[in-house]
């Protein structure tokens, strides 16, 4: 019956359109084509997966790496109408321990904006500082962190380039009718209904609500807010051979004189690695380029150093290690921590590492590493020997990073 039904439509959808003049027939595919187009605007503009647009109807709550440098210049310029007091500029590192619920909890009474992209490199870093404040010359300080993986890395710079103060059209294209904004609209709606507002909803964050009580539902929670993205042994980078590229400190030294010149504050800090990646790294016979990174970072300015052996790291990832969601990146309580000593100056994390103790430091925190080392032969043994790097896994890592 109702494939008669259809089959009848089609006729009469034949029939009515080959009575049309040809005109006629253009005027309406292309009014369809328009009203078409349209709406995929409109859907982009209203959930607003990348966070450009300034309104309050945004309905997405996950983040899209995969065009990230597409972005950043559109958000700067979507922020130049708000003084911001705070900018932190990094990379994945930045986005995955530095939450906006922990800026406003901890420091209700300032404008802090997240200048960051994955993978970033010192130059592109630069950039997006110089950029930043061309749009917001009111910023008072901006917090640089420097990842040693990134400066062992090319030079290059991917960076789209900054046009005038104002979204341009390719940036509206983009934005409003690119087939990639279209599909991570729809894809981070259906992700942050299933994975973020129901799980939130169910729960509210308590454990003893009346979903709680369902083993069904207990499950569903453990494994897509606990344990979505924490994988203890898998080795994320092959630190073989890798040196670090001086030339990067050239733009390191150029964010410090451009800061310096606009009256600007700044603040260097070295990102978090897990001891396992630091020890993977001594391992690969390759320590001592960490050590010359540092050496390197102090003669652009001092720094807060997080890259070392301690209490906060030393633990295996798991899920019930809340301070870590790989070896590579720091969840959002460690973030606490590193925010608490950069901008309060408290806490027990972080070393202030300057030209007169930077020798001092270095040589405290190889022999953690070395004390570390002995003290978890057996696990590191089985971490460093878990296969040679690939990027299969059985489930899709997901970072909910803002």
């Amino acid at each position: 019956m109702l494939k008669e039904k259809f089959g009848n439509f089609s006729e009469k959808l034949v029939k009515f359109s080959g009575s049309l003049s040809p005109k006629a027939q253009v005027i309406i595919f292309l009014s369809l084509f328009f009203v078409l187009i349209s709406f995929f605007a409109w859907l982009n503009y209203t959930i607003n997966p990348y966070g450009v647009f300034n309104h309050h109807l945004n309905v997405c709550d996950v983040y899209d790496r995969s065009c990230d440098r597409e972005i950043i210049y559109p958000k700067i310029k979507a922020s130049r109408y708000i003084d911001y007091d705070y900018v932190f500029c990094g990379s994945s590192a930045l986005l995955t321990n530095l939450s906006e619920e922990s800026f406003e909890r901890m420091f209700p009474d300032k404008t802090i904006f997240k200048l960051a992209v994955t993978a970033v490199v010192a130059s592109e870093q630069y950039d997006l500082i110089k950029n930043f404040i061309k749009a917001n010359p009111e910023v008072k300080k901006i917090f640089v962190a420097v990842d040693f993986d990134e400066m062992t890395n090319s030079t290059e710079n991917q960076l789209p380039e900054y046009g005038e103060n104002k979204l341009n059209g390719e940036e509206l294209r983009f934005l409003l009718l690119s087939f990639e904004t279209l599909k991570f609209t729809l894809n981070t709606v259906f992700t942050t209904f299933k994975e973020i507002t129901v799980p939130t909803f169910m729960f509210s964050l308590k454990r003893d609500s009346f979903f709680s009580k369902f083993k069904i539902f207990r499950e569903y929670r453990y494994k897509v807010v606990t344990n979505h993205n924490r994988w203890p042994k898998r080795r994320f980078a092959d630190w073989n051979n890798r040196k670090i590229n001086q030339p990067l400190f050239e733009h390191l030294k150029k964010i410090k004189e451009l800061c310096d010149e606009k009256n600007v504050e700044v603040v260097f800090y070295t990102s978090p690695l897990h001891s396992y990646a630091i020890y993977d790294i001594y391992n690969q016979n390759v320590y001592n380029e960490v050590e010359n990174f540092k050496k390197e970072l102090v003669k652009v300015s001092p720094f807060y150093d997080f890259l070392y052996v301690c209490d906060y790291s030393d633990k295996p990832i798991s899920v019930n290690n809340k301070y870590w969601n790989d070896a590579l990146h720091s969840d959002k309580a460690l973030g606490d921590e590193i925010l608490n000593k950069l901008v309060n100056g408290k806490g027990n994390y972080g070393i202030y590492v300057t030209p007169d103790n930077i020798e001092k430091v270095l040589k405290t925190n190889r022999e953690a590493l070395f004390a570390f080392a002995k003290r978890e032969k057996k696990a590191l043994d089985e971490y460093v020997s878990y296969g040679h790097l690939d990027d299969s896994c059985e489930e899709e890592i997901i970072y909910y990073e803002e």
